[in-house]
């Protein structure tokens, strides 16, 4: 059952945090904000570049952490910070540019092709039955969310056609869910599992989990949203980190977060 005894040895890369980095994209997130407060900024591209800094801290400090290579790792952390500006400042200005996050995602991609991923947990899963497990499990909370909101709170599909939908998807797919699922699973969780129980692993990393969607300026604030993302969030996390201490691997609780969100944004949320 412990699959992931072993994956890498305690002492070698794998607790390093950025510090220095994370203070920088705080403070940027401040300057950000003060420029909207002056209105030196488009109103909708603060938003984007306060989430993208975020994303941007979760996972470049997830890349860090797992590689032993100081020089590599700054290189590695340049990229990842880029491409996820890039990404949102074009998503400030119009919604076609979180197209743009697909460019982080084969990024990723490549690196995982390499090893350099898998630190993070992003192997093969053993048994590789938790892939479909992990879709599955995505899919039936993307099905339960459309059906409670529509039928309790009369939400129906969103209108505004495919591009929206699938710029939404491509944000979720390049940005949200890798950047959620490395900190949150690869990083935070397999370090705690190892540490302490897999209860406080589960409830830590979905706590922390649950205060970074909370805190996530571009999460409609009404009540019922609010209820909802605790509801979903909560379930998802501790899904994907069971996932993960089960099968080794980050993969099923991704293939689960990105299937629940291709639900989600499929809502038309006012």
């Amino acid at each position: 059952m412990w699959a992931l005894e072993g994956s890498f040895p305690p002492g070698t890369p794998g607790t390093r945090v950025p510090w220095p980095f994370i203070a920088g994209l705080a403070l940027a997130g401040a300057v950000v904000a003060g420029l909207a407060l002056a209105g030196a900024l488009p109103p909708a591209v603060a938003p984007t570049l306060v989430v993208g800094a975020g994303h941007a801290a979760l996972l470049g400090t997830a890349l860090v952490g797992v590689d032993g290579d100081r020089q590599r790792a700054r290189r590695t952390l340049g990229t990842a910070t880029a491409l996820i500006f890039l990404a949102a400042a074009a998503a400030g200005l119009d919604e076609r540019g979180r197209f743009l996050n697909l460019a982080t995602t084969a990024w990723l991609v490549n690196l995982a092709r390499g090893g350099r991923l898998a630190g993070l947990g992003v192997r093969r899963p053993r048994p590789l039955l938790a892939l479909p497990l992990g879709a599955a499990i995505g899919g039936l909370l993307g099905g339960h969310l459309l059906l409670t909101a529509g039928q309790t709170l009369g939400y129906g599909l969103r209108r505004d056609g495919a591009v929206p939908y699938l710029a939404a998807l491509a944000f979720d797919a390049g940005a949200n869910v890798p950047a959620t699922e490395a900190f949150f699973r690869g990083f935070l969780f397999d370090r705690l599992q190892r540490q302490r129980s897999l209860a406080a692993a589960l409830a830590i990393s979905t706590a922390g989990c649950l205060g970074r969607y909370l805190a996530d300026p571009l999460l409609p604030r009404s009540p019922e949203v609010l209820a909802g993302a605790v509801f979903y969030v909560s379930l998802l996390s501790l899904a994907g980190g069971w996932l993960l201490w089960w099968s080794g691997s980050v993969l099923p609780g991704v293939a689960a977060a990105v299937l629940f969100f291709a639900a989600y944004r499929a809502l038309g949320i006012p």
